[in-house]
């Protein structure tokens, strides 16, 4: 996983518990020396094991933190790529065009990378159907990233957003509608 993803969880799990609490995350997950560069991948189970430490100490499950994690991540991701969102684009928009513009930089930027593969259907004018196939079982991530495009838009009011897991497979199903 980026290194990005590891800086910007330190700043969303500051907004949960106190530096001394996060200190003591790091430490009993022999973490406290590790430094992460934005652009070099780093192993799924250091977020895994970070997660679950701030699920414990804020008694907030691992997918609710992921969620509002995701949300958290958007500003931050949407200034990195802003090369490859186009200004005219809105949240569906957005979300059509992710795999084919985003993740494919991400994978062409940094050998290894692996963002989960988008399969987007566009199912009406105003709706969505995004399958999400990852091993790393963080749907959450990618609801709370939906969520965090349309606050962005200013359309939060205006999307619905549900998810349907079929964890056994790898893959989950996103529903986005827009609702006016």
């Amino acid at each position: 996983m980026h290194g990005f993803i590891f800086i910007e969880f330190e700043k969303f799990a500051l907004t949960k518990v106190t530096y001394k609490v996060w200190d003591e995350i790091l430490l009993e997950n022999h973490l406290q020396d590790r430094l992460y560069s934005p652009v070099s991948l780093y192993p799924d189970s250091e977020l895994v094991s970070l997660l679950t430490s701030l699920s414990t100490r804020t008694h907030l499950s691992a997918p609710v933190l992921l969620e509002q994690y995701g949300t958290f991540l958007v500003p931050d991701l949407m200034k990195v790529y802003r090369a490859f969102i186009n200004p005219e684009w809105r949240t569906l928009e957005m979300l059509e065009n992710a795999e084919r513009s985003i993740h494919v930089a991400v994978r062409k930027s940094t050998e290894g990378a692996a963002p989960p593969i988008l399969d987007v259907r566009r199912v009406s004018h105003n709706e969505l159907e995004i399958h999400y196939i990852s091993s790393r079982k963080m749907v959450e991530l990618g609801v709370g990233i939906i969520k965090g495009i349309a606050n962005e838009y200013g359309e939060s009011d205006n999307i619905e957003v549900e998810l349907e897991k079929f964890e056994s497979e790898g893959r989950s199903v996103i529903y986005i509608r827009q609702l006016f």
